[in-house]
């Protein structure tokens, strides 16, 4: 596309603003058009048990997707929707208050897993067997949200 489409030798301030909002309009419809998802019919339905809402899902490096609900039990699932194994993280104790995880995220490289949770921890778990790692405690607030990159 030419920005002096009336051939007049010079561009007026609108024609540079019209080519302008053309340029990246078509860049953008490009870029869209990339990011199309396509997906395989007929969708699998898989049933859970009773428990806590869904937190959040990842997807590792390994092609293995990991489920964690808001009362602490995580699935690592196949890619074929496959139930590979199924942890609690948090003991179930008469004695305590119930505890909830508000927020995950996975540190692929280092092999760990981090969950925040509603008594102002962040907890640290190995990506492999899911054994605890580390745990840091009293934080003035609840960690709502992390974020690692």
């Amino acid at each position: 596309m030419k920005i002096d489409y009336e051939s007049v030798g010079g561009i007026q301030w609108d024609g540079f603003c019209m080519h302008l909002q053309l340029e990246y309009s078509e860049q953008a419809d490009a870029l869209a058009r990339q990011k199309e998802v396509s997906f395989q019919l007929p969708a699998v339905l898989q049933g859970l048990s009773y428990g806590g809402p869904v937190l959040r899902i990842l997807s590792m490096p390994d092609d293995t997707l990991i489920m964690i609900r808001e009362d602490g039990v995580i699935y690592f699932w196949s890619l074929q929707l496959k139930l590979k194994r199924r942890k609690r993280v948090f003991d179930k104790s008469m004695s305590r208050k119930p505890r909830w995880v508000t927020d995950v995220i996975s540190m692929p490289q280092y092999n760990k897993l981090i969950i925040g949770t509603g008594n102002r921890e962040i907890q640290l778990y190995e990506l492999s067997n899911l054994e605890p790692y580390c745990q840091i405690g009293g934080l003035e607030a609840v960690a709502l949200k992390l974020d690692y990159w």
